[in-house]
């Protein structure tokens, strides 16, 4: 495993500017990962604040598997029988904010927006393919895509240096195309198209992933003291 990281960061007044990569290559079908990252913060005045993020991943890895019965079947050393799947991933991150603290007599205000995109391919090669294909017996996998959108705004009012009361809101959309998923009546093909994916394949969930796409809007309040 080799890792290689550099890192550049500029200060000046009211500004700094960020850059930042890391490299890992290793061999034996371990996964390649490249990501680096650029942003900035600006502090034009003392009640503004802003800045903003890049970030691009990619991860790649080559698996190579065969399919054969055990001997003394000649397919057990056939070397026909060897597939590979390659795995890419590309993921782009953007992240920025704005922050005006006390623009507004005793009141805090914040912006921020989030937002990832991810495209995930499944390539097959090899021998093994090769031959399916000719009997029109294989069929590739389409790319997994995710993309994801938060934004938020939060409004602080203090009555007192200590007290205050804060309201805000919160937006966050996820869209997903898998070709895992399935419609709520089953598998499509088997059950009529609704168009609306189940979370869960066949009434089992994994922890940690689902491939639904949303929508939510949340406003909340609250109060405020400060110790």
């Amino acid at each position: 495993m080799n890792r290689h990281t550099f890192s550049l960061i500029t200060a000046a007044l009211a500004f700094v500017l960020a850059l930042t990569m890391a490299v890992a290559a290793a061999d034996r079908g371990a996964p390649d990962v490249v990501t680096w990252n650029t942003g900035f913060n600006v502090h034009p005045t003392d009640v503004v604040s802003l800045g903003a993020n890049y970030g691009r991943d990619r991860y790649s890895s080559l698996q190579l598997s065969r399919n054969a019965n055990p001997p003394p079947d000649p397919s057990w050393t056939d070397p026909s029988r060897n597939w590979t799947v390659d795995n890419d991933d590309k993921i782009n991150t953007v992240a920025a904010y704005l922050d005006l603290l006390r623009a507004v007599r005793n009141t805090d205000i914040r912006f921020s927006y989030d937002y990832s995109d991810s495209d995930n391919s499944f390539v097959h090669g090899g021998p093994r393919i090769a031959a399916l294909t000719a009997l029109n017996q294989f069929i590739p996998l389409p790319d997994v895509e995710n993309t994801w959108h938060r934004a938020t705004a939060d409004v602080q009012y203090f009555f007192t240096s200590r007290a205050g009361v804060g309201v805000g809101y919160y937006f966050e959309k996820l869209d997903i195309v898998d070709f895992s998923a399935i419609d709520t009546s089953g598998p499509v093909g088997f059950a009529p198209e609704t168009g609306d994916p189940r979370i869960d394949w066949l009434g089992g969930l994994v922890t940690g992933y689902g491939n639904r796409p949303y929508t939510g809007h949340s406003v909340y309040a609250r109060v405020l003291y400060r110790f």
